[in-house]
């Protein structure tokens, strides 16, 4: 507003020829804002999670025990759990937190070949949960060969929207062979691995510790020193604002006419407005005569 201020007042002094805005000092103080403006964009992905939380899907074949994990994330029997494959038709989400980060834990129906309606219907929703989701953990079980062909659907659930989605191994029911690993030859040593036990509860502390880690990663700083913005209607509006004040900056780099650059100013206050609150006219005027003194 400073800005937008002083380039207004020079545009109604300019037949006198005074200049109070240097091109320089326009161009310093537009980068500044800009940063800001920038950092403040950067800041929504990790606002998005603590408002709305971390998506995490429960991904893999029938009868691998995605329900029952989905049970003891939360200390509770939420899912119907049976030995019959395919008991879960149907997406179950639940609500956990980890130190103080809410997480939306999604169950999901079992991924194989089938000519079921319903049970297609179901592995329809599990991919799309899986496309939506900030984290994939897909559950496999101790045994060489079904986890080499479960690493290669993991590979296809990988790719997300802006970049590699962050996925997770979980191999359950580790109780039955203890002393089992995934083999490096199988190719999931980029990929986190967990061995579990829903059934002895073994795993689960680092079960939670490892999605919380990945849910931290590339999500910008900490909460406790920096702003943050959660709302994407604020964050469209600060993306227009940052390409308004863009344009300012190259029109006062290519020394074109103040009105130029006033024109996109008000523009990138008026998209600021709807994140801040309506930028007036008045309040212009106000930092006008705030700063300097005008004779009538």
């Amino acid at each position: 507003m400073n800005l937008c201020s002083l380039i207004e007042l020079e545009l109604d002094f300019s037949e006198e020829g005074i200049e109070l805005a240097d091109k320089t000092n326009i161009n310093n103080s537009l980068t500044s804002v800009i940063r800001d403006i920038t950092g403040l964009i950067d800041s929504y992905t990790q606002g998005r999670l603590y408002r709305e939380g971390v998506r995490v899907a429960l991904v893999g074949r029938p009868n691998v025990g995605k329900s029952s994990i989905l049970n003891s994330l939360l200390s509770d029997n939420r899912a119907i759990v049976t030995d019959i494959p395919g008991t879960t038709r149907d997406t179950i989400q639940e609500s956990l937190t980890i130190d103080g980060l809410l997480f939306s834990v999604i169950d999901t129906a079992g991924l194989r070949k089938s000519e079921d309606k319903v049970e297609l219907e179901g592995m329809l929703r599990t991919k799309r949960e899986a496309d939506q989701a900030d984290i994939v953990a897909f559950i496999s079980e101790p045994d060489d060969e079904l986890i080499q062909e479960d690493l290669q659907s993991l590979n296809s659930l990988r790719k997300g929207t802006s970049g590699e989605r962050a996925c997770i191994v979980v191999v359950n029911k580790i109780d039955l062979k203890p002393d089992w690993r995934v083999a490096t030859s199988n190719g999931g040593g980029d990929i986190p691995t967990i061995y579990t036990s829903a059934k002895t509860g073994m795993g689960f502390e680092r079960l939670r510790s490892c999605i919380l880690e990945l849910s931290c990663q590339g999500n910008g700083a900490s909460t406790d020193s920096c702003p943050m913005i959660t709302s994407e209607r604020h964050l469209r509006s600060l993306i227009n604002s940052r390409e308004c004040l863009i344009r300012a900056q190259e029109d006062t780099l290519a020394g074109k006419s103040n009105e130029f650059i006033a024109i996109n100013l008000r523009l990138a206050m008026d998209s600021l407005g709807e994140v801040i609150g309506l930028v007036t006219s008045e309040e212009v005027l106000n930092t006008i005569f705030a700063r300097f003194c005008i004779g009538k």
